[in-house]
């Protein structure tokens, strides 16, 4: 009997020990609770702070980015925030129990409300707003010009990287530049027959004067010309300041006195570069290792580059940099059997300052030449040794100057493709026109003979008077009949 209640009691035992062996189930296991912080932001600018007061008493604050934000514990119930970089944290504040007190995002901007007072204060003539967004800074408005664009965006630059900015600025008034360029080339040797003085010609910048001795023969241009007393010569005196030079060069190659080279027509945006060449390229050997040679391009001819800025009041600022060359033999080298030629050149480089419509000339860019005349009597001039007293050799000394005259214009682009006039305007298309004599075809509505053929151009949409005159000029069916 004893030994049965042994038995008994050792296995209660062994059953207490097993129960006390295994582990607890998963529904007895500890739930762990995740708090985030409030989804509505705090802002706060770099470099300023807000203070913040509590509903009761908080014992622990975290900050999970002390260098976007940091603060300054006033009292157990009142903290102080303030902004230390541009960027978004969060702030949580715990009560001695542990009870969650706040919960918060902190976002940390730029300070853009003293940037764009400085910009709308510094930057007249314009509306500008400045966002902070993330760490980039966002700046729109409209402006009046694209140098006031430049400025407030440097200005913005002082707050933010560069790669941190947003550019959203509307410029007002016309970002792109037309420049017309006239390069002439001048014979001096007849000039100084002539007499005709370039300096005189460009001498003030408000109006044009050109001189030249001899006698008035544009008196009677109605004024155009007056004639000083005491001086033989023409002088040309224009009370417009809207001069134009190309009027003086017309004249000029009407008589002989002038080349012109090329008349380029460039346009550019504000800031960027414009580039023009008329001319050619011309091969230059180049050796190379183990009897190897390449070929490379030399670019010759009349080029011009130019990189427009317009400037507050429709000014414009022109970097500029014409060039003529030209191939000559002098100072030509010889490579490996090939003759290289040489590249006589003028060039200049400048920059000016000067209002839509005004021109400015370069001169002064000389060039001499030496030319061999031969002059003799046909067939006794070949004749060997005898052939001497029937000929006469001369040499000619030329002397040529450069002079490159620039007239930069404020354009816009145009909506409508009926507004852009063509100076031939209103009057018949020779390209789809048939001369009459080799008898072409008519539409029985069409008049048969030239007399009854109505010399009525098509409208001129838009322009001044003078423009629909000279198009109404312009119209003249001689010589063809349209279909």
């Amino acid at each position: 009997m004893i030994s049965q209640q042994r038995l008994s009691a050792a296995v209660l035992v062994l059953l207490a020990t097993i129960a006390i062996a295994v582990p607890a189930g998963p529904a007895a296991a500890a739930r762990v609770e995740v708090i985030d912080a409030d989804t509505t932001a705090l802002e706060v600018e770099n470099g300023k702070g807000r203070l913040l007061r509590f509903p009761r008493r908080v014992s622990t604050v975290f900050l999970a980015d002390p260098g976007i934000a940091d603060v300054q514990v006033k009292s157990p119930t009142m903290i102080y925030l303030y902004g230390k970089g541009v960027g978004e944290t969060t702030l949580f504040g715990l009560g001695s129990d542990d009870a969650l007190v706040a919960s918060m995002t902190i976002r940390v901007s730029h300070n853009v409300r003293s940037l764009e007072a400085l910009i709308n204060h510094t930057v007249a003539g314009g509306e500008v707003a400045v966002r902070s967004f993330e760490d980039s800074i966002l700046v729109s408005g409209r402006v009046a010009t694209p140098a006031a664009a430049a400025s407030v965006m440097e200005l913005a630059g002082r707050f933010a990287a560069k790669d941190k900015l947003i550019n959203r600025l509307e410029v007002t008034q016309p970002t792109q530049v037309n420049l017309r360029v006239r390069m002439a080339e001048v014979s001096r040797s007849l000039l100084e027959r002539f007499g005709v003085n370039w300096q005189a010609l460009f001498n003030n910048g408000s109006s044009l004067l050109g001189i030249a001795t001899g006698n008035p023969v544009l008196s009677d241009a109605g004024q155009f010309l007056t004639r000083q007393n005491g001086v033989d010569n023409i002088v040309g005196a224009f009370s417009s300041g809207n001069v134009d030079f190309n009027v003086i060069f017309d004249f000029l190659s009407e008589e002989g006195l002038v080349t012109l080279l090329a008349q380029p027509n460039l346009t550019a945006s504000t800031g960027q570069k414009a580039e023009f060449l008329a001319g050619g390229e011309f091969p230059i050997v180049v050796p190379q290792d183990n009897n190897f040679a390449t070929v490379v391009f030399k670019e010759f001819g009349v080029s011009l580059e130019f990189t427009p800025t317009i400037l507050d009041n429709n000014r414009i600022s022109l970097h500029v940099l014409p060039e003529v060359s030209q191939l000559s033999s002098n100072g030509a080298v010889e490579v490996n059997g090939f003759v290289i030629p040489a590249l006589t050149t003028r060039r200049a480089e400048t920059r000016v300052e000067l209002a839509s419509g005004q021109s400015f000339a370069i001169a002064g860019l000389l060039q001499e030449t030496v030319d061999n005349d031969v002059r003799k009597l046909p067939g006794l001039g070949d004749v060997p040794v005898l052939g001497k007293l029937f000929s006469s050799e001369r040499y000619t000394r030329g002397e040529s100057e450069l002079v490159i005259v620039v007239t930069p214009y404020l354009v816009r682009p145009v909506d409508n493709p009926a507004d852009i006039r063509l100076p031939v305007a209103g009057s018949p298309d020779a390209l789809s026109a048939r001369p009459l004599a080799g008898g072409p075809s008519r539409r029985s509505a069409e008049p048969t003979s030239l007399a009854e053929a109505p010399r009525q151009p098509a409208p001129l949409i838009g322009g001044t008077e003078d423009q629909r005159e000279l198009s109404r000029r312009l119209a003249g069916p001689i010589g063809f009949i349209l279909n």
